[in-house]
């Protein structure tokens, strides 16, 4: 089979936990090089990985390794400038989230890659979750008109040790670079994890006219409650928090005249399929889906990799993670302003 081959910017825990092992096991791609502006991380990366080339400069991976795309895991701050100049280079990318700091440097992105008639792929990898793509597929053909779409993401103290348990330890070193978004504490947790929601509500829902929300630090925890108006009609609630004492608990809750669809989705590192119940009220009938086993970011890599080897579009693709900044950042003002904000 053919593949493409990958250069990896930035080595840090992303990259570690879902990027390489995912490449490792993926088909149809080939990590060639690594790159960190911390000479030690990135040899180090390397070697647990058996990855055969490392460089600390981006351009020169890009000179060098023979590269046919990028694997950004950079900061997001660093997403605007690191993106643009592999685009410049002629490397389509796969970007993780969130797209970038503001609208402006989302916009940037897109038009670069528009420009030079590149793809650029937002790293949303729920959206290769075969339970969640069951459940869109069910929703878009079955559902009819859209009532309610909503969801929660609750994430757990267990957080940490999770992702060790699953994913082992991370190599980390002094000289990685880490650029501040210079947002508050809650804000920055919220975008950080959140923009994978704003992506369903979008996937599920469709645009959203405006947004009402309320939250930030409470009781030494983040937690933000929002409502949601679709320009469909249809209303919407998202709900989320950093670290309940709780078990993780993520999913969806979507009603339409003719069907009804619950997620369930599984903490991410465990790679299990997204329990779906979906009745369509046509059929008087419930059809299910759950107790598989499925890595989202092997699935997304292999797709990433078919576009290219194929010619199609890539998705979710830069104008996908561009409407989803814009969204959550509507969200985190209308918490700022404590009343109910416009999607622009």
């Amino acid at each position: 089979m053919e593949r493409i081959r990958l250069g990896v910017l930035g080595c840090g825990g992303i990259a570690q936990i879902a990027h390489l092992p995912a490449a490792g096991k993926a088909s149809n791609v080939e990590v060639v090089a690594v790159c960190d502006v911390s000479a030690a991380q990135a040899e180090a990366v390397a070697a647990r990985f058996q990855v055969p080339q490392h460089y600390t400069v981006a351009a020169e991976m890009y000179e060098k390794a023979g590269l046919d795309a990028v694997v950004n895991c950079t900061g997001e701050t660093l997403h605007r400038e690191t993106t643009l100049e592999a685009l410049a280079y002629g490397l389509p990318v796969l970007l993780e989230k969130p797209m970038a700091p503001t609208v402006a440097d989302c916009e940037a992105i897109l038009a670069a890659a528009e420009e030079q008639g590149l793809p650029v792929q937002l790293a949303f990898m729920k959206r290769h979750d075969p339970g969640l793509r069951f459940a869109h597929a069910f929703w878009t053909e079955q559902g009819g008109a859209p009532l309610l779409v909503s969801s929660w993401y609750l994430d757990t103290r267990f957080h940490a040790h999770y992702a060790y348990t699953l994913a082992g330890p991370r190599i980390s070193t002094p000289e990685q670079r880490r650029v501040p978004s210079g947002r508050e504490r809650w804000e920055e947790a919220f975008i950080g994890h959140s923009v994978h929601h704003a992506d369903l509500l979008l996937w599920f829902g469709g645009p959203v006219r405006r947004v009402c929300a309320t939250g930030g630090e409470v009781n030494g925890q983040v937690a933000v409650a929002a409502t949601l108006e679709f320009a469909s009609g249809a209303r919407g609630t998202h709900q989320f928090i950093t670290a309940q004492p709780a078990d993780w608990q993520e999913g969806l809750m979507l009603q339409a005249s003719r069907a009804v669809v619950n997620v369930e989705i599984p903490f991410p590192y465990r790679q299990l399929v997204s329990r779906v119940s979906a009745y369509d009220a046509t059929a008087n009938l419930y059809h299910r889906l759950g107790n598989q086993v499925a890595d989202w970011y092997q699935q997304q890599l292999e797709r990433f990799a078919q576009a290219l080897l194929e010619g199609t579009p890539v998705t979710p693709a830069a104008r996908d993670g561009l409407e989803a900044q814009r969204l959550i950042l509507a969200l985190c003002e209308a918490v700022r302003r404590g009343g109910w904000v416009e999607v622009e």
